[in-house]
């Protein structure tokens, strides 16, 4: 994949692109396309197959527009990776604010090792963190989880299974339910009624509609996109 882009804003859970272009090989994708995403709007991704719609979403979950750091971009895999961990044990790891306390912790971590002088100022915010772990609320956010994973068809029994037991569909489902929890600023979704039933279809749509994050998703399902999106982008030419 090639990518030239030009004049990015990226504030306020707001995304501007003035203009890009993308290309695999000799096939042209994009060229000089303007991209604005805004925040909490669910969009529609359309077009013809082989038009660069799942290059673009990988292109923005593998950051390769340089975005702000700070602006956390969830791409849904089709399948988890492979763990005997329970469907609610990896959705819980998922969390959004305990990957920001590792991160920074990391950070801290990876300073002392090197030896590097930290300031007093540096040991108190990494006691803050450590205590800040020690007071994460498991119960209330495994209420959470467990409604998530309940609306995309697990039963209570299913919830508590190792993960490695469940075929690929309902790895993405485990996919999407960690993708979900994380409400993340921009969420990623590609076919993502594709191993879901009605029941959890409608589910989905429903919650999706009152999800905080800002959304693009690509679906041959035109139903789902008309009740879910606020607007549609449509690849042409």
């Amino acid at each position: 994949m090639n990518l030239v882009y030009d004049s990015i804003t990226n504030n306020d859970n707001n995304l501007s692109i003035k203009k890009f272009s993308l290309s695999a090989g000799k096939k042209k994708l994009f060229e000089n396309s303007p991209l604005i995403l805004s925040e909490r709007l669910k969009y529609g991704l359309i077009g013809k197959n082989g038009c660069g719609k799942t290059s673009l979403l990988k292109s923005l979950a593998n950051n390769n527009f340089k975005l702000n750091d700070n602006f956390l971009i969830t791409y849904v895999e089709q399948e988890i990776e492979e763990s005997d961990k329970t469907p609610i044990d990896l959705v819980l790891s998922s969390n959004r604010r305990m990957l920001e306390i590792k991160m920074e912790t990391k950070k801290i971590e990876s300073r002392i090792n090197d030896d590097e002088l930290l300031s007093d100022e540096d040991y108190k915010r990494y006691d803050e963190l450590q205590e800040e772990i020690k007071l994460f609320e498991v119960e209330k956010q495994e209420s959470i989880v467990r409604r998530i994973l309940k609306g995309l068809g697990f039963s209570d029994n299913s919830m508590i299974q190792p993960s490695n037991i469940f075929s690929g569909g309902w790895k993405m489902r485990i996919s999407l339910a960690k993708a979900l929890y994380m409400e993340p600023d921009l969420l990623l979704l590609d076919e993502p009624t594709n191993h879901l039933d009605l029941e959890a279809v409608i589910w989905l749509g429903d919650y999706l509609e009152g999800l905080k994050s800002t959304v693009l998703i690509v679906s041959h399902n035109v139903g789902f996109l008309n009740r879910v999106c606020t607007n549609i982008l449509n690849i042409e030419n």
